[in-house]
């Protein structure tokens, strides 16, 4: 578990760096896939809660 998150650190940190330096467009496409990664998980959640969530996710 560890090992899987110091790799994920290596790989993420110098990533991050680079969008941010790099601009609004890597910035933009970057905030916009960590978005919709993020609903996706929430319609995990909820299905799992058998909650009714979003229709267009």
């Amino acid at each position: 578990m560890l090992a899987q998150r110091i790799i994920s650190a290596l790989i993420g940190i110098p990533l991050l760096i680079f969008i941010i330096f790099k601009g609004d467009p890597y910035f933009l496409l970057a905030v916009f896939l960590l978005t919709l990664l993020a609903l996706l998980e929430f319609k995990k959640m909820i299905k799992g809660a058998q909650c009714k969530g979003l229709v267009l996710l």
